[in-house]
């Protein structure tokens, strides 16, 4: 029965996530902004002409122009769609937008009430950028992956939903971040694994050891945490989160905890389904293996998969801070001063938490795997 009306309950489930989500945020709003933007608007426009323009090039990086330009652009959204309008472009280091008849930009226009309004270009419009960007990797994974690779963008799609729309808005409100991370957690693992292999003894496996995986890895977070004296305010935003706090009830002291999983349950998850679909494929193989010969297959195979995948994420993390670690040289950062920062210490937490939990992760699906396997050698 559950067989037959898989998909209607995979998607019914997703429907329901979605749904729940978009009620919550609509009778829990966030009522508070740092900043008020209520007067700010950034609109799509085309530039038709170029006015002026007083431009020289940089000596510092070829190619490039710095200075002013005085552009002409005709609105494609927003109140003033339709509309044309003079709009000043300046040309910094920083802000260096290359603008010439036909390019697509962002308008950053300021309307405060009784003031006159102030158009600048904020940036490129990079919509067809975009969809282009995400059509080549559906694309490609439908490709190559066929009816499983879409089902995984799909899986992809709700797991951002749950984090942008669930997991921040709660967190920013004053909710744990813990519990709030936890019940997140579950809800991608779910979905996810449920849309790759749907409702079966190898699904189940994988979302409660992913789910096991990530709980260790929580408290081995919370042991690394307390050693090495780290908190939610250590970290680089932190002084604009206590603002936050004041107005919101914000946990920044449990921020970094929700980081930590977040960043890792990709590889968790991915870990999880790849050693469970090992085992049971060797079980239908080979039927007569006991349960020790299937764990310890099992286990063999994952520990070629801790190597890569600790790894890969550890990798990820320090390719993220290669711009980091750039300023830190060129501030001839001494030893001590960059071994014992904040900034080595939460990278490092983070990166060892991670790769625990795709550690403990291993054998843990690997004996879960074996506990509906019969003594006969038989499911």
């Amino acid at each position: 029965m559950v067989k037959k009306y898989e998909s209607f309950i995979i998607f019914f489930i997703i429907g329901f996530i979605v749904c729940g989500v978009t009620v919550l945020n609509y009778f829990f709003p966030n009522d508070y902004t740092y900043y008020t933007s209520a007067y700010i608007y950034y609109d799509k426009a085309t530039v038709v002409e170029v006015n002026s323009e007083n431009l020289m090039n940089s000596p510092d990086f070829a190619g490039w122009t710095l200075g002013a330009q005085e552009v002409l652009v005709q609105f494609t959204s927003g109140m003033q769609k339709g509309e044309f309008q003079v709009v000043k472009n300046f040309k910094s280091t920083t802000h260096n937008i290359e603008v010439d008849v036909g390019t697509k930009v962002i308008v950053k226009a300021e309307r405060p009430d009784n003031v006159a309004p102030y158009y600048t270009i904020y940036s490129y419009n990079r919509s067809s950028g975009i969809v282009v960007t995400v059509a080549l990797f559906v694309l490609a994974m439908a490709f190559v992956a066929k009816l499983k690779g879409i089902k995984s963008v799909i899986g992809l799609a709700v797991s951002m939903y749950c984090i942008i729309a669930f997991l921040i808005p709660a967190i920013y409100r004053g909710w744990s971040p813990i519990v709030t991370t936890i019940v997140t957690v579950l809800a991608i693992s779910v979905v996810s694994l449920l849309l790759l292999n749907g409702f079966c003894e190898k699904t189940y496996t994988a979302i409660a050891s992913t789910m096991l995986g990530v709980l260790i890895s929580s408290f081995i977070f919370l042991f690394l945490q307390k050693i090495m004296v780290l908190s939610g305010y250590n970290l680089s935003e932190a002084e604009s989160l206590i603002v936050i706090s004041r107005f919101t009830g914000l946990k920044i002291n449990e921020i970094f905890f929700s980081a930590v999983l977040i960043s890792s349950l990709g590889a968790v998850i991915d870990t999880a389904m790849s050693i469970a679909a090992s085992i049971y494929e060797i079980r239908d193989v080979h039927p007569t293996m006991d349960k020790a010969q299937l764990y310890n297959s099992g286990v063999s195979i994952g520990r070629d998969m801790i190597g890569t995948m600790c790894q890969t994420l550890i990798l990820a993390f320090v390719g993220s801070t290669i711009a980091t670690l750039l300023v830190f040289v060129s501030y001839g950062t001494q030893f001590n001063q960059f071994f014992h920062s904040n900034y080595i210490a939460l990278e490092l937490v983070q990166a060892v938490s991670g790769s625990m939990a795709i550690i403990f992760t291993v054998p843990i699906t690997a004996y879960l795997s074996t506990l509906t396997h019969g003594k006969d050698g038989r499911s």
